[in-house]
């Protein structure tokens, strides 16, 4: 008996007709799901989308490629097309997935995979990547109130208590009177807190500049002074000899 059914134009026709079907069936279910209101109302953006609902991975990889190269493309629509790809390579099994999903959190430290949209299975997933990707920082500071700067980008002041990305970062304290203090960090990740106390030391030249600036100002009044009061100043003071004084 031959194990392979022969072509025929009856069963591939039907097969057609049923895949047809189904997708036809997919994007009217898309089309009145309250998933289409998590999603941006860009149509591309959404038909996109809809290959990922119908599991046509390869298609909708390409499509939501194409939509993140374009420059007009929200912040919000990235993040969600990132996690649109991060869930398509994790379906494919593709550790392609723990890079999206770390481009996620480049756009959102906070970012979290939506239950409407997603799979539970593939919301552990990211969860699980998030936590290996993130770092708690706890900074402060002898005395407190010093303005932090991460890589030249202001963090507040201390004490702080931020998320960062794993990776190294330059961390720089300033406050008025001491001298600046800068620190580099290694961030591993997988929920590490790094918790510090830096002192900062006084800087002397910032006392003898207020000396300055008081003798400055002490001195630049008493020229107004004379300046406003030289008649009368200059009245009081004794002639030469012989001078007859005014009355």
């Amino acid at each position: 008996m031959n194990k392979f059914r022969r072509f025929s134009p009856e069963n591939f026709l039907r097969q057609k007709t049923t895949q047809f079907a189904f997708a036809i069936m997919g994007s009217f279910v898309f089309s009145i799901s309250p998933l289409r209101a998590q999603l941006p109302d860009d149509p591309q953006f959404q038909q996109a989308a809809n290959l990922f609902f119908r599991d046509r991975f390869d298609q909708a990889i390409a499509a939501m490629n194409n939509l993140l190269a374009s420059p007009s493309l929200d912040r919000r629509s990235q993040i969600l097309a990132y996690q649109f790809l991060a869930f398509s390579y994790y379906t494919l099994e593709d550790g392609k997935a723990n890079t999206l999903i770390r481009k996620v959190l480049e756009q959102d430290l906070h970012a979290e995979a939506d239950p409407v949209i997603f799979k539970s299975d593939y919301i552990k997933f990211f969860r699980y990547q998030k936590a290996q990707n993130l770092g708690r920082v706890q900074i402060d500071s002898r005395p407190s109130g010093a303005r932090v700067l991460i890589n030249n980008k202001s963090a507040g002041v201390t004490p702080i208590d931020t998320l960062l990305l794993s990776g190294q970062y330059d961390f720089r304290l300033e406050r008025e009177g001491f001298r600046p203090k800068q620190e580099v960090y290694l961030i591993q990740g997988g929920q590490e807190t790094i918790s510090r106390t830096i002192a900062l030391e006084r800087n002397p030249k910032f006392k003898n500049l207020r000396w300055y600036a008081a003798g400055g100002a002490l001195l630049a009044g008493g020229t107004i002074y004379f300046l406003t009061k030289k008649d009368e100043v200059l009245a009081d003071l004794p002639g030469p000899p012989g001078t007859p004084s005014k009355p």
